[in-house]
């Protein structure tokens, strides 16, 4: 199916998936769909390819498949915040609108892979949220919010997943490190010119994004040099210099 534009796409999963709160929200509020189309156009990304359909076990948000690796996502803001987290995807970029009547983030994510994760790996994940201080939200202890960066680290891929822990007061800084190494691996992505306008060579097949660095695992292999300042999303949101 050839990537459409978000009304085409928001009018079709009206039908198909009318639970879906970022979709019952949109599809009679013009006006929103029109804002959240300005964000995007204005990031470049015009046509997309719905990861969403019928089998789908997403509630809250609109994942849109922009082509080269990139996905943009819509989600009405009262179910998400943005507060960083541990273990969670973060947004390359973001932009909260406002409509009458609701407010949505309209956000960039590199895709990741997603497939042939399984009860083992929720497990996996389950441990290293709650050594950080987060477990799964209820109920979203499930394979299909997990996937993987490249060199195989699991990762949430749906930032309303995952929550502090009864007692645990979250803090930016709880995600410091982890938002370091994904700045790392992804590099100029996360960057101010992460986000590349669509074009008529953009690919749609769904490959997930690629990584900046290349590990090369021999004996004379470098380790990478760390950076002299704090990467560009801590500068942005005054948290490094």
């Amino acid at each position: 199916m050839a990537p459409r534009f978000l009304a085409d796409i928001v009018g079709q999963l009206s039908m198909e998936l009318a639970t879906n709160q970022a979709v019952s929200d949109l599809a009679y509020d013009y006006r929103a769909q029109k804002a959240v189309e300005g964000v995007l156009d204005s990031w470049g990304q015009r046509r997309f390819e719905p990861l969403i359909n019928v089998n789908s076990s997403a509630q809250i948000s609109i994942p849109l498949y922009a082509g080269d690796g990139l996905v943009a996502k819509v989600t009405p803001a009262r179910y998400e915040d943005t507060t960083p987290k541990p273990f969670v995807l973060p947004a390359i970029q973001r932009k909260t609108i406002e409509s009458d009547y609701v407010e949505y983030h309209v956000q960039m994510f590199p895709f990741v892979a997603t497939g042939g994760l399984g009860k083992v790996d929720v497990e996996h994940m389950r441990r290293q949220l709650d050594e950080a201080g987060y477990e799964f939200a209820n109920g979203d202890d499930r394979p299909d919010n997990l996937g993987r960066l490249p060199g195989g680290e699991l990762v949430v891929v749906d930032h309303g997943a995952v929550q502090p822990k009864r007692g645990h007061r979250a803090q930016p800084s709880d995600a410091n490190e982890w938002l370091t190494k994904v700045h790392q691996i992804y590099g100029p992505l996360y960057g101010p010119d992460g986000v590349k306008p669509q074009s008529e060579e953009t690919k749609f097949d769904r490959r997930p994004a690629k990584p900046h660095l290349v590990m090369h695992y021999n004996e004379t292999a470098a380790k990478p040099k760390q950076p002299e300042q704090a990467p560009v999303w801590q500068r942005l949101l005054g948290l490094g210099r």
